[in-house]
């Protein structure tokens, strides 16, 4: 697809996105108070004109950005409501389909194959993970569902694993890590050859996963629950994340002014056709190198997201310290703790608290863990330990249940 097809694909999408948008209870009401005619949006170009959406939108009058009857809803995903308010993102029949075969793209990109044997380690629940299964299947792969270690404990995961040989893992990356040690521990993890690995849903270090797996070649995707049933997969050339939806159009903005940025470094922008609920210029949140169009050696010529870089609400107030809550999460990943966990709460005399819960085999790590955080951030936290953390679609290292309503 050349750069002119591709724009007049970018032009109908958000076309076709603005007439559906016109339909739900929020958009007709934001359009009328920022005073926009709609049928004067003709291209890309235009989108500067239409105003933003935020998070705040959703959580707060989310069923408002319904664009049909709950007739033709075939299901919704939801995000647990650990930061926030929950939200709750409806998909139409067609919107599944297109999710199903968004999904299908993505493991082409990869390189997967049919006869390939697939074990699934993502917790489903409310999530869109079940869209990998159905995927995988229509592809005519061999899908073991398993869910997260707490659905389908690990040490039975792995006997899985020897019965039925899986060459396939999708997993969260803290989980593929977590079965390797178990695996190491059973005296199993020189036999488990997965050629190639689909990680998701939380940062991760790529060779430490490449360590453990010899062999396997690490693929990533980017997704968010507001546009569950899309995703941007990773390709074989391990350039950055493809945007291969045709009814995703993707923006990146200046996070201090909001201006638009022709390209590089910025805030990222959706605007995303769905028949269920669509959404104009919703503001993801992820900060990310972006090019709008990008042609891959792989032969894919799509928008292409480098890199996520952080996120855009990364400062909090501590005990009236200004703390940058990215760089607390590096300092503490420098521990190589099994997991943590930093919490901001108000204690029983409104006063602020932090506290780290920290999941360890380590020993003697409270008290240089609280002289550490207290020398760099000018903050006595509480450390906690911890055996195990609950399962989330993305991983969360960092909550301020100050602002939890």
């Amino acid at each position: 697809m050349g750069l002119k097809n591709f724009v007049e694909i970018q032009n109908k999408t958000l076309v076709k996105t603005l007439k559906q948008s016109s339909k739900t209870v929020f958009y007709k009401r934001k359009f009328k108070e920022n005073n926009v005619d709609i049928g004067k949006i003709k291209t890309v170009e235009d989108l500067h004109r239409l105003p933003f959406t935020a998070r705040e939108d959703l959580a707060c009058s989310n069923e408002d950005f319904l664009a049909v009857n709950k007739d033709k809803i075939a299901t919704f995903f939801s995000t647990s409501g650990t930061t926030g308010k929950r939200i709750v993102s409806y998909l139409s029949y067609k919107d599944l389909e297109r999710g199903i075969g968004n999904r299908i793209d993505g493991f082409k990109s990869y390189g997967l194959r049919k006869g390939s044997v697939v074990l699934n380690s993502r917790p489903h629940g409310l999530s869109s993970f079940f869209l990998f299964d159905v995927a995988l299947m229509k592809m005519g792969m061999f899908v073991i569902r398993c869910g997260s270690g707490l659905e389908t404990p690990t040490t039975f995961q792995l006997k899985l694993i020897d019965q039925f040989k899986p060459n396939i893992l999708t997993a969260f990356p803290s989980y593929a890590l977590r079965l390797a040690e178990e695996a190491e521990k059973s005296g199993m993890l020189d036999k488990i050859k997965f050629e190639k690995i689909h990680l998701s849903g939380e940062q991760f270090d790529k060779k430490q996963i490449e360590n453990k797996f010899e062999g396997a070649e690490i693929f990533r995707s980017y997704g968010f629950n507001e546009s569950a049933a899309l995703t941007s997969p990773e390709c074989r050339e391990h350039v950055g994340y493809h945007v291969i939806s045709k009814d995703l159009i993707f923006e990146v903005i200046d996070t201090k002014t909001d201006e638009n940025i022709s390209e590089g470094k910025g805030q990222l922008v959706i605007t995303f056709f769905s028949e269920a609920m669509p959404l104009i210029r919703y503001k993801i949140g992820d900060i990310a190198n972006f090019i709008p169009y990008y042609e891959c050696e792989c032969g894919l010529k799509t928008p292409l997201i480098e890199d996520i870089i952080g996120r855009v609400d990364k400062w909090t107030k501590i005990k009236g310290n200004l703390v940058e809550s990215m760089a607390m999460i590096e300092f503490l990943k420098n521990y190589h703790f099994d997991d943590f966990l930093i919490v901001v709460r108000k204690n029983e005399i409104l006063m602020d608290e932090l506290i780290i819960k920290i999941r360890t085999k380590k020993f003697g790590v409270k008290e240089q863990v609280v002289r550490d955080i207290k020398e760099n951030f000018n903050i006595t936290p509480i450390v906690e330990f911890v055996e195990e953390f609950p399962m989330m679609r993305k991983k969360v290292y960092f909550i301020d249940e100050r602002a939890v309503s």
